[in-house]
């Protein structure tokens, strides 16, 4: 007699392999290493009697989570060196990166992801920028500030689209933008600056991590 099969058992068996699935996967690594120097940092102050731009390529990092499941939460950082800041004027640049940027006493700032506060949903699907908010600390100028910041996190597949970056794997876009208060990191404007930089700094973050990386940069 041929054994009769349970039909009404499927539905269990595929739901248990959907959970095994999500129990045993394990987030992926982006690493934020381009050797065309494409990631992008830069800041904005509107102060009454000028308006500053400074950016600066020089953005390091790595970046932690599930494009499946985002609920299960992100970790990682990503570094800046402030030295690097460009603001179009050789003579501003010093006094730019040493005294509002803190360059003399943390050449490099750090930014550490602690987890999403917020995401407008649960994955990440390829082609897809999904937008939320996340909790980290920011070190700068030897000081660290618990902050979160908006994000928004678009998934890129291997593929033709990734080719025309020059980058391998798959990726992962992050964009960031957030005010940032000189003297929450215990930075004042001396008299002689007053009306030429803004106390609060509009920046922007724009930088990809890639889950393979091309041999070239690789150790």
């Amino acid at each position: 007699m041929p054994l009769q099969r349970n039909k009404s058992s499927l539905p269990a068996l595929v739901f248990a392999s959907l959970l095994c699935h999500s129990l045993f996967a394990t987030p992926t690594r982006f690493e934020v290493k381009d050797v065309g120097f494409r990631n992008l940092v830069y800041f904005v102050s509107e102060a009454p009697l000028e308006t500053v731009v400074g950016q600066t390529n020089f953005v390091t990092g790595w970046l932690e989570l599930d494009p499946g499941n985002l609920k299960e939460g992100v970790k990682g950082s990503f570094e800046v060196d402030v030295r690097t800041f460009e603001t179009g004027m050789p003579a501003r640049n010093a006094k730019v990166r040493d005294l509002f940027l803190g360059a003399t006493k943390q050449p490099v700032a750090v930014f550490s992801f602690n987890r999403f506060a917020q995401v407008s949903a649960p994955v990440l699907k390829p082609g897809m920028t999904v937008t939320g908010k996340v909790e980290g600390t920011l070190s700068a100028n030897q000081v660290e500030t618990r902050m979160i910041l908006p994000v928004r996190i678009t998934f890129w597949k291997d593929g033709p689209m990734v080719k025309k970056k020059g980058l391998t794997g798959n990726l992962i876009q992050v964009r960031s933008e957030f005010p940032l208060r000189l003297s929450d990191f215990k930075i004042g404007v001396p008299t002689q600056f007053q009306g030429l930089i803004d106390p609060e700094a509009k920046f922007s973050a724009h930088f990809f991590g890639a889950d393979r990386l091309p041999a070239s940069t690789t150790p």
